[in-house]
């Protein structure tokens, strides 16, 4: 009855969807958004079928209107919300490339900005307020190690929104600090996720050459991440930008 509820965004793959499984683990509930209806019910059975209390909800976080029906689609448990992970982006590539920049269109720059960073800004005010209420809550801002430098890979939007996306973590986090809130980013390198998967096989193996530990990161260890900021033990850290990049960036 006094279960702790979870949002993830992004939850349908990759670094999402091994969050969500993380944070049931942890015994919360776990409401996973995507906007990709097919694959998240595919991937959210999967999770219940583990015995995990999840579910699936299909929702464009960049849309004010679509974000306003959370308290609606939640019921009861908007109540018992405690945690956000603001997770969805985009990375968008060319014939698996970067788009170089002169090349940008305004809707490509658009586009990204508005899932990557408008979509965690709209989650997190939406969320905010059942966490105030209970003077408690964790929001988790998935950055990038591209947020704080630049490793060649990612198109300049996607740079800029996780720049952007630490930037919010800072103010916000300064905003709701003393009502028991506190608000994180994490900074992965190269994940082995499909999004990973979409840059070419020379960019990938240049990477990693260059990433002292030898190996790429998994889901489930951004999830392990994410289960302790989540978590009373993180209760001294906020407003923190903390990298898991295998050592590729040490910024």
């Amino acid at each position: 009855m006094n279960k702790k509820v979870a949002i993830v965004t992004g939850a349908g793959g990759g670094m999402g969807l091994g969050i969500a499984r993380q944070l049931a683990l942890d015994g919360l509930k776990v409401y996973g958004i995507d906007i990709q209806p097919d694959l998240l019910y595919s991937e959210f059975e999967k999770l219940k079928g583990e015995g995990l209390d999840v579910a699936p909800l299909v929702l464009d976080i960049s849309s004010e209107k679509s974000v306003a029906t959370l308290p609606r689609e939640l019921g009861s448990d908007f109540d018992k919300l405690a945690v956000l992970v603001n997770n969805a982006a985009l990375s968008p590539k060319r014939n698996n490339k970067r788009v170089p920049f002169v090349e940008l269109s305004l809707d490509d720059w658009q586009q990204v900005i508005n899932v990557n960073l408008t979509g965690a800004f709209l989650m997190s005010r939406a969320c905010l307020p059942p966490m105030l209420a209970s003077n408690f809550g964790r929001i988790i801002n998935n950055s990038s190690v591209g947020g704080k430098t630049v490793i060649g890979i990612a198109v300049a939007s996607y740079n800029a929104s996780k720049a952007g996306m630490l930037g919010l973590t800072r103010a916000l986090a300064m905003e709701v600090a003393t009502q028991g809130v506190t608000v994180n980013a994490i900074c992965p390198g190269r994940i082995d996720t499909p999004m990973a998967a979409g840059a070419t096989e020379e960019a990938n193996k240049a990477l990693l050459a260059r990433t002292p530990v030898g190996f790429f990161g998994q889901p489930q260890d951004v999830g392990e991440l994410v289960s302790f900021l989540a978590s009373t033990k993180s209760r001294f850290i906020t407003g923190a930008a903390i990298d898991i990049n295998g050592g590729v960036a040490m910024v």
